[in-house]
């Protein structure tokens, strides 16, 4: 059977560390499961069986009647802060495991302590009231520590080892004696709680009294539930339930066991309930050990018994003799606790690798409900992913199709009614009635330059200067007029310039009202905010340049025509006359008479004046038809800057939507990256849960080799 033992023992091992290391098993479950504990028991071949009561309900009285001595302290205080382990030794003593690892052996060796000593030593590590742990000085005496009544855990003491000659515990079995529960300080309950899932087997004592209360009912109930979970043996044949002061409720028993049932029933199909009178027993044995006198016994008014000669009295004080005492320690159904905890441990090894099993069948079934859980949040998060970047992907084609739908006209519109259109307010219909207000204003200044000019000159004219003269009165009127088109032409580049600002502001506005950042864009194009979308200035250049080029062609001729017309003014004021003298009187006679030319300045001035008049008009009219003749070409070039402004525009919506392809291109990436990375958890989980029922199958089996194990060597 041993070899049969450690075999299934190294199975054991194998499928455990295959489940907590190997299985994908989260790391949270590994370390609230109490597997790894459960194998390094196996592999110590360590069975541990906790004590667990409520304070003063005679555990430790319990734990010294089965040590047949008064070792551990039996104070109505709720005094233990440490766990105490009772395990096997061949000589009284116990170890002291501090946080920091080091240990502390009492009596160290060559030290002689009585039983007293011991258990002042022990009391002073153990107890609440102190915050250091006792310690033997260089005599071996116990050093004692000043009451404090600050009841807290002890930070320094681990647990303490008591080791004593109980043959039940050997081969590895060691009792717990854990905190009172229900006491006032939080500490006990909640070392109790550390102890619970570590333990093999669990023994409740129970005080008669509170069987049946609800307060009791409901704490025992949530504890039973702890151990319970803390092994996970299906039949919970590691829970046992002491009734304890049978001494006390001997004939309520049965009623009390019976209503401990019921109120076990919901959770436990079968508790294993015994009474035990944890106190006869202790007496009875302290006795056989010599601890106690007959005396001392007869001095205890606690000890009282049917008298066995005569059931219908009781039997204590003087009355009590020395043939009584087995009878107190068979009273106390002790022996028969004995047996029933030693049968169990007989079978102890397979327990262990039973409690083992069942540990790592808890723990892969949390594992599935992990599982489970998780693969639920997988799907709901892939939900709520498809809600979430689906209403980001709705927004953004959205707002993709407004862009093209709708931003992307509307700005259109805007451009061109606002910089080519036929409206009142659209820069060439304003630059077109600039230029007509500006005809009359050409009209006076151009006539007021040629008449300044003459007046200048008039009074200086002569026959030989009269074609410089007059040249320089053209100029002085075609600068003029030169002057009146650069002006007219700057104010139309104005009052374009001004249009096409209050045409972008709008267009900006349409941009924010349809969620879209104008500056981020323009900055992102490498413009600034500001600019506008077409080069003013070269554009009114070529306009200028045009025109001025047109109307350097007309006056070129207009001067020529100035020439023509000082030639024929000084024709028609110049006279043939006869040449003074009597010689030639009378060669005129004869027909030969010499004739020179003589010219009327005043009629000469007086017909350049009209004539100056002319030129005046004729300038005017040129330059007034060069505008005429050129509207068409000032129309085409507000075209050019509206389709210039249009095309900048346009490319700014352009890049807009490609922004938004863009981003929603990354939106649908990113979705199928998310869902492609749940899907991979999902299918991770999928094959997690295969191998977690693998394991539970091999567990299963392993369970009934452990079962036919059992069987056989029963």
């Amino acid at each position: 059977m041993l070899d049969r033992f450690n075999m299934l023992r190294v199975e054991v091992r194998e499928i455990g560390n295959y489940i907590m290391f190997d299985l994908g098993v989260s790391e949270r479950l590994v370390q609230t499961s109490s597997l790894q504990s459960d194998l390094n028991a196996l592999d110590k071949g360590t069975f541990t069986i906790a004590v667990v009561a409520p304070f003063s309900t005679g555990k430790s009285t319990f734990i010294n009647a089965l040590m047949g001595t008064n070792l551990l302290s039996m104070a109505v205080t709720a005094e233990t802060a440490v766990v105490t382990r009772v395990c096997y030794g061949d000589r009284p003593r116990f170890r002291v495991e501090y946080e920091g690892g080091a240990i502390e052996e009492i009596p160290r060796r060559g030290q002689e302590m009585d039983l007293p000593e011991m258990k002042a030593a022990l009391r002073a590590i153990t107890t609440v009231r102190n915050k250091k742990p006792a310690g033997i000085n260089q005599s071996g005496t116990v050093c004692r520590f000043p009451a404090d009544d600050c009841m807290t855990e002890n930070e320094d003491v681990a647990e303490v080892a008591v080791e004593w000659d109980i043959g039940m515990l050997q081969g590895g079995v060691q009792i717990v004696d854990t905190p009172g529960l229900f006491s006032r300080h939080a500490v006990h309950n909640n070392i109790t709680r550390r102890v619970l899932p570590e333990a093999h087997a669990v023994i409740f004592l129970v005080e008669p009294t509170k069987v049946g209360e609800s307060h009791f009912t409901d704490e025992i109930r949530h504890y039973v539930q702890e151990a319970k979970h803390s092994s996970l043996d299906e039949k919970s044949r590691h829970i046992f339930f002491l009734i304890n002061r049978l001494d006390e409720c001997y004939d309520s028993y049965r009623d009390l066991k019976d209503e401990l049932r019921e109120t076990l029933s919901e959770i436990l199909p079968n508790p294993r309930i015994m009474g035990v009178s944890s106190y006869f027993a202790l007496m009875a044995r302290r006795f056989r050990r010599r601890e106690v006198t007959l005396e001392d016994l007869q001095r205890d008014r606690h000890l009282i018994m049917p008298d066995p000669d005569a059931s219908q009295y009781h039997i204590s004080g003087r009355l009590l003799e020395g043939r009584h005492v087995p009878l107190l320690e068979e009273r106390s159904n002790i022996c028969e606790v004995e047996q029933v905890l030693g049968r169990y441990l007989e079978n102890r090894g397979l327990y262990m690798i039973e409690n083992t099993i069942d540990s790592a069948r808890a723990l892969c079934m949390k594992a599935v409900e992990e599982i489970d859980m998780q693969e639920q949040a997988a799907h709901e998060m892939m939900a709520r992913t498809r809600e979430e970047y689906g209403k980001e992907i709705k927004e953004a084609r959205g707002h993709i199709k407004q862009l093209e739908a709708k931003l992307g006209n509307r700005v259109e519109r805007i451009v061109l009614e606002g910089i080519r259109g036929n409206g009142p307010e659209s820069a060439m219909i304003r630059a077109l009635d600039l230029i007509e207000q500006r005809k009359g204003e050409m009209n006076e200044i151009v006539k007021k330059a040629f008449k300044d000019a003459w007046h200048k000159r008039r009074g200086r004219i002569t026959e030989g200067n009269a074609k410089k003269l007059i040249k320089e009165v053209s100029f002085e009127g075609e600068r003029a007029a030169q002057n009146v088109l650069k002006q007219t032409i700057r104010e139309v580049h104005l009052s374009i310039e001004e249009d096409v600002k209050d045409v972008m502001k709008v267009v900006r506005s349409e941009f924010e009202l349809g969620k879209v950042d104008y500056d981020e864009i323009m900055g992102q194009l490498g413009l600034h905010p500001e600019a506008l979308p077409v080069d003013l200035n070269a554009a009114t250049k070529r306009i200028q340049v045009h025109i001025e080029s047109q109307f350097k062609e007309s006056i070129k001729d207009v001067a020529g025509e100035i020439q023509r017309t000082v030639d024929e003014v000084a024709e028609d004021s110049t006279t043939m006359v006869r040449k003074p003298g009597l010689w030639n009187w009378l060669k005129d006679l004869f027909g030969c008479g010499e004739y020179i030319t003589t010219m009327d300045k005043d009629e000469f001035r007086k017909k350049l004046g009209k004539c100056v008049d002319g030129f005046e008009k004729e300038y005017i009219g040129y330059l007034v038809s060069v505008l005429g003749q050129n509207t068409s070409f000032i129309q085409n070039s507000i075209v050019a800057i509206a389709d210039e402004a249009l095309g900048q525009v346009q490319k700014l919506v352009s890049f807009e939507i490609t922004n938004g392809n863009r981003l929603l291109g990354e939106l649908e990436d990113r979705l199928q990256l998310e869902l492609h990375s749940s899907e991979e958890i999902i299918r991770k989980q999928k094959e997690t849960r295969h191998s977690v029922a693998d394991a539970l199958e091999r567990l299963n089996v392993l369970h009934d080799k452990v079962s036919k194990v059992r069987n056989e060597a029963a």
